[in-house]
């Protein structure tokens, strides 16, 4: 199960009759959780016990989702503020950037989402924890769409901000593994070295050739054949061996039809998945080399039932 950092400097928020609760060490923080088993119900019942009428399914979508952000980032977010004329909630980060939860903007197409995200577009594909039997449909590509300017505000603004808060991670002392560099902020750093402890102690000898070497942390850069920063640029990446990797890009040359490609094994993803990372190798458009830090896609809310994708080889 992923752990979350406990809050103590924590603020109440009101938004469409729930209370969120943002500021939290380490950016994984508590918020209110819902008062049932089951997210549906959980703005029925107010503070004082009474009911109230039931959310319409876009209005519980807003609230679980920006539950899942205030979770993961709420020692970067000011306050949310439900714009009660647009019926739009804002998310006012600690450096003043003001991000909405939705643009307006109607049915976007793919490459729109991946271009012109807002925050409800990055949560709108929920991520499938645990081990899968089943390739991604098209285009299902679970923490693909991000807002850039929301990982600026918290993780650094430029190269040399983003720089500025790296620290160095020793991965898999025990195995010779060398020093990656990974950003300090939101617990990211903290979240790697206990993969690489997890995996230094426990993972099999002969599966330590697929997380032994790596390919890389930071990289400010753009992602290949797009305009947009790839999340290496803020240092919340880290991809593995490359020799026993697969990359869309890659089959795409040699097979238009894009079928799925996967070598690596479960045991290593639910050791990232654990620790509040996503995994490339879940994406219909695959990166299996690639995991990133995105805490706010593994909040017991907002991930998928098991189901899914096989780790055999292809």
């Amino acid at each position: 199960m992923i752990g979350y950092h406990t809050s103590t400097n924590a603020s109440t928020i009101a938004f469409l009759g729930l209370t969120l609760i943002v500021g939290c060490t380490g950016g994984r923080g508590p918020i209110e959780e819902p008062r049932t088993e089951h997210p549906a119900p959980i703005e029925q019942i107010d503070e004082g016990g009474e009911v109230t009428p039931q959310k319409t399914p876009r209005e519980q979508e807003t609230i679980v989702g920006l539950q899942c952000i205030a979770a993961a980032y709420g020692d970067f977010i000011r306050e949310i503020r439900n714009e009660h004329e647009s019926a739009r909630a804002v998310v006012v980060m600690n450096d003043g950037t003001e991000i909405r939860w939705e643009d307006g903007v109607e049915g976007k197409t793919f490459e729109q989402l991946l271009n012109e995200p807002d925050l409800r577009d990055q949560m709108s594909m929920s991520y499938p924890l645990g081990r899968r039997s089943e390739a991604p449909g098209i285009n299902d590509d679970p923490g693909r769409i991000r807002v850039e300017r929301f990982f600026k505000s918290i993780y650094g603004a430029d190269k040399q901000a983003v720089n500025d808060n790296l620290v160095t991670v020793n991965w898999m002392p025990k195995h010779s593994g060398g020093k990656l560099r990974f950003n300090k902020l939101n617990g990211a750093a903290q979240a790697l070295r206990a993969v690489s402890s997890q995996l230094d102690d426990g993972l099999a000898k002969d599966l330590l050739k697929y997380v032994n070497p790596t390919a890389g942390t930071f990289n400010w850069r753009k992602i290949a054949g797009t305009a947009r920063l790839s999340v290496h640029s803020f240092a919340l990446a880290v991809d593995i061996n490359l020799e026993h990797s697969d990359y869309w890009r890659w089959t795409k040359k040699k097979d238009p039809s894009l079928p799925y490609r996967n070598k690596i094994p479960f045991e290593i993803v639910e050791v990232f998945e654990e620790h509040g990372f996503i995994w490339g190798g879940k994406w219909y458009h695959f990166d299996t080399m690639h995991f990133e830090y995105r805490p706010e896609l593994l909040h017991p809310l907002c991930v998928r039932g098991a189901s899914g994708l096989k780790t055999e080889a292809n």
